[in-house]
C-alpha cells in the first residue's frame, strides 16, 4: 500500500509521523486490497484536523473520512472511530 502525507499549518513531527505510520499499518492489515492511503493533517486556530482518503484501485472504491478536535490525540481518535464504521460498511463488498 502506498502512503502519502500532506500537512498544512503545522510541522510533521516524529509523533505525528508515528501516528500516521501506525494508522496506515493498521489499515493495511485490516483492509484487503487497499492500494493507497492519503493523509491530510491540518492545524488551525480552532483545532486540529486529520483526514484520509483510502483507495482500493481495482475495485474502484474510495473511502474519505476525517476527524477534528482541539488536540491531535482526539483528532486521531475521532478519525479512527469514523474509519471503523466505514470499514464495517465496505467489508461486505470488499470480500
Amino acid at each position: 500500500m502506498q502512503t502519502h502525507v500532506s500537512i498544512r499549518g503545522a510541522e510533521l513531527t516524529e509523533d505525528l509521523g508515528a501516528r500516521v505510520e501506525s494508522l496506515a499499518a493498521d489499515l493495511s492489515s485490516r483492509a484487503s486490497g487497499l492500494q493507497l492511503a492519503k493523509f491530510v493533517l491540518e492545524e488551525r486556530e480552532t483545532g486540529k484536523s486529520v483526514g484520509v482518503v483510502l483507495s482500493w484501485g481495482e475495485k474502484e472504491e474510495t473511502v474519505v473520512r476525517h476527524g477534528e478536535a482541539s488536540d491531535w490525540d482526539r483528532a486521531f481518535l475521532d478519525l479512527q472511530r469514523r474509519l471503523e464504521r466505514a470499514l464495517e460498511e465496505t467489508e461486505p463488498t470488499g470480500t
